[in-house]
């Protein structure tokens, strides 16, 4: 009885166990962190308060980091290398510092927009997507519609993702239905592995078996097959272009 009691609890453990490791695949935690940095203040406040959400929205949808920079001196430095340098600077990165994300960097000084992203987000876009996308803001920079900007870019690059907040719910029940399944299979086959009656015994080994040396034959067992995601299409032929540091995108004068 208490050989039995033990199984039983050693089974629920592993159940609960199984469950939560697909249920935590499910759910991305991601600490609430400033994403807009209006240092050049060309936002209202309610444009930024509006911005931020979105960008929140996105980073969460997405799993990658959206920042909007905007400066009225990059310190002697060329706008995308102050881009790249905040980057390094503020760890930005939605999993890990440095890691994945896009920023987009007003430069008043120089009259410069520069976009920058690293990680899954240079696998995603494109050079000509980044080109598209830079087309798409540059009337509004000229014009000074920052926020349309901020709002605009954010858009696009959601995007290319191809992400919908409608799949969302959708996604967690399918999280929740493979956990349910995958825990009831280990279930089974430990308590099916359990129930098995012991059927050999001291003769089952002991029976004569005719042997003969000079026979060989080889006999077909499985195929195991090895599957690899692969890797995403587009009419570029791959993502976008990386320089030494890691850092993908472009820029445009407005």
């Amino acid at each position: 009885m208490r050989r039995n009691s033990f199984i039983k609890k050693k089974i629920l453990f592993l159940f609960i166990l199984v469950l939560c490791f697909f249920m935590m695949t499910g759910f991305t935690y991601q600490e609430d962190k400033q994403r807009i940095f209006d240092n050049a203040g060309l936002l209202t406040e309610e444009d930024e308060e509006y911005l931020e959400d979105l960008y929140r929205e996105y980073s969460l949808k997405d799993e990658m980091d959206y920042i909007l920079l905007t400066t009225n001196t990059t310190d002697g430095m060329e706008p995308r290398e102050y881009a790249k340098q905040f980057y390094i600077q503020q760890g930005i990165g939605y999993d890990k510092e440095n890691g994945d994300g896009n920023l987009l960097l007003i430069d008043m000084e120089h009259r410069r927009a520069e976009m920058i992203d690293r990680g899954i987000c240079v696998d995603y876009i494109t050079d000509g997507e980044v080109e598209g996308i830079l087309e798409v803001v540059k009337s509004d920079l000229s014009g000074g519609d920052y926020a349309r900007v901020g709002e605009t870019y954010a858009d696009a690059v959601h995007d290319c993702f191809g992400a919908s907040g409608s799949t969302d719910g959708f996604l967690l029940v399918i999280y929740g239905v493979i956990a349910l399944v995958a825990a009831g299979i280990l279930t089974g086959v430990l308590i099916s592995g359990n129930k098995s009656a012991m059927t050999a015994d001291c003769h089952t080994y002991s029976k004569k078996v005719r042997v003969n040396p000079a026979t060989r034959k080889d006999r077909y067992l499985r195929t195991v097959t090895t599957a690899r995601q692969k890797p995403k299409e587009n009419s570029d032929g791959g993502g976008g272009s990386v320089d030494s540091s890691g850092f993908g995108g472009g820029g445009t004068d407005f």
